[in-house]
């Protein structure tokens, strides 16, 4: 071997050490962040139903969980039982609290991370590390760990796109059968992953692959022996009775909503006006520079007071819908004008073209049929985003991508721990209850993290037609959860009860847990020096 080959070897040996130190540290920050958090939103369900398949394993929708008013079967609920089987699995051996739990969570942050990092090396060798720093360290996924189905679910979803535009010689086999599998398993962890059957439709048409169109018998055959057992367990079909989708006049709505849940976490907005072959470099650099300086004016005047927070957070309103709109606009055109220019390679056509198809069918979908819009299903089309946007990084300054990735770390790690404070709350002040209440007869008011560790110390969740309330019984309800409807009681509020603000309430996520429920008027963060929540007291009149 010549010594230019053994230094080839070498430096590469290097390059690849260099980059899993990289990815280890990108996936290690959110780990943290998550690692003792709060159960937090919708972990509570999870965690029931779980709990439940772990002694009841052959009848998993079977599980009675109180998420609205009553506790219901969770056959009513949108989401099949696949990670609450994992779930199950590990909280059995392990204990069901929240550093477990966490860690088996961050197996699919680290394998997100790693296959993202592949897609991103196929579009961009060079920058396939910051595009991916770009992404884990998005406040988007920081936040939506949790125990949710999220980060399984986006995992899944890059498998199947890793395996579709892997450039290395495999057979037909190999490639559409672990993609079909992997959008199989993720199936059954969520339905959102339902545009991709027909994604993978088109990319094997594209591919002029047709005897390779039986592999969609694996997830159709999935979801069908899913629904067989569904008749066994319920009687009908669990994804056949889901809900059929929001009338066709609340479709501008949620699209403004899915505009604003990307603006708010897309701070790598800049790149969508450094278009390729432009000479604006210094001028995206400048523009990059003001954005920043103004920004920061923005939080002192908000935080000295100078500025009322209706008026930062109409602010913010705009800004996010802007720079969604701005960013959406570049990447589909450039995904569509590279996917079918004649100049270009036809094996780089055809890696555009399946990632702007993925993009548009999930938005599409998601628009169309979620319950509600957040920022989780912004990230099953952020990756997307950041391909289709990898040739303006790679023309920006490098301040501009200083810039970019400076943001991204700072937001993500200053939302995360905003959430990771606003989680928290609800695990502290169910700890705290003595403090709120007279009697010992106590009924909690109020689901999410709230409920679960309520539960832990012994106030049990109320039901509004199935509890026992006597007269003079007590009610601890959260101000700001989703909660029952409990206006047919005859209530008397005692007192409400506070925790002091911090610096992290001050990049607010609890305003509406909008970073989980996104409207026109509930942006996922608001700037705010308003407490994270607060515990109301009421006494029963049953007289």
């Amino acid at each position: 071997m010549q010594i230019d080959e053994v230094e080839n070897i070498s430096g590469r040996d290097t390059c690849y050490k260099r980059e899993l130190l990289i990815l280890f540290a990108l996936w290690l920050v959110p780990t943290l962040i998550n690692l003792n958090k709060a159960f937090h939103i919708d972990d509570t369900f999870h965690l029931e139903a779980a709990k439940w398949i772990a002694k009841h394993p052959t009848e998993p929708m079977s599980a009675m969980v109180n998420w609205y008013d009553d506790p219901e079967p969770i056959s009513h609920a949108n989401q099949p039982p696949l990670y609450f089987y994992l779930i199950a699995c590990w909280g059995s051996i392990f204990g069901f609290s929240e550093i477990p739990l966490h860690i088996m969570q961050s197996l699919f942050t680290f394998l997100s991370i790693w296959l993202f990092h592949r897609i991103a090396s196929v579009f961009s060798r060079e920058h396939a590390i910051a595009l991916t720093a770009i992404l884990a360290m998005n406040a988007a996924f920081v936040v939506n760990q949790n125990l949710m189905t999220d980060v399984p679910l986006l995992s899944m979803l890059l498998a199947m796109v890793y395996m579709l535009v892997r450039t290395d010689e495999i057979s037909d086999a190999r490639r559409y059968g672990w993609a079909a599998g992997a959008l199989s398993v993720g199936l059954l962890i969520k339905y959102s992953l339902l545009p991709m059957l027909p994604v993978l439709a088109f990319i094997m048409i594209y591919d002029r692959k047709y005897r390779q169109l039986l592999f969609l018998l694996l997830p159709v055959a999935a979801l069908g022996l899913w629904s067989v057992w569904n008749y066994i367990e319920f009687g009908s079909s669990h994804l056949l009775n889901r809900n059929a989708g929001v009338p066709l006049t609340q479709i501008a709505d949620r699209a403004n909503s899915m505009l604003l849940a990307t603006g708010a976490v897309s701070f790598f907005a800049v790149l969508a006006i450094q278009w390729p072959g432009v000479r604006n470099r210094r001028l995206v650099a400048w523009l990059t520079g003001s954005g920043v300086v103004m920004f920061a004016g923005l939080l002192l005047l908000v935080y000295s007071g100078k500025v009322v927070q209706k008026d930062a957070t109409n602010l913010l309103r705009n800004l996010f819908g802007v720079k969604a709109a701005l960013i959406l606009l570049s990447a589909v055109v450039s995904g569509v004008y590279t996917a079918t220019a004649t100049h270009v390679d036809a094996a780089r056509r055809r890696q555009y073209a399946i990632v702007v198809v993925w993009l548009a069918a999930v938005f599409v979908f998601i628009v169309r049929f979620a319950p509600f819009i957040a920022t989780r299903h912004v990230l099953l089309i952020l990756p997307a985003i950041i391909l289709l946007l990898s040739p303006f990084w790679e023309r920006a300054a490098t301040f501009t991508r200083a810039a970019v990735l400076g943001g991204t770390v700072l937001m993500g790690v200053v939302l995360g721990l905003s959430d990771r404070a606003f989680a928290d709350f609800y695990r502290t002040a169910a700890a705290d209850y003595g403090k709120f209440t007279d009697t010992k007869r106590v009924w909690s008011v109020g689901h999410w993290g709230w409920q679960w560790y309520c539960n832990g110390n012994g106030v049990p969740t109320l039901g509004v037609h199935t509890s026992e309330v006597k007269d003079g019984d007590e009610i601890i309800a959260p101000h700001h959860v989703a909660k029952q409807d409990v206006r047919g009681f005859d209530l008397t509020k005692v007192r409400s009860y506070y925790y002091p603000t911090g610096i992290l309430s001050f990049f607010s996520v609890s305003e509406f847990a909008g970073f989980y429920s996104t409207t026109a008027n509930e942006i996922p963060w608001v700037l705010s020096k308003i407490a994270v929540d607060s515990v109301e007291v009421f006494t029963v009149n049953k007289k």
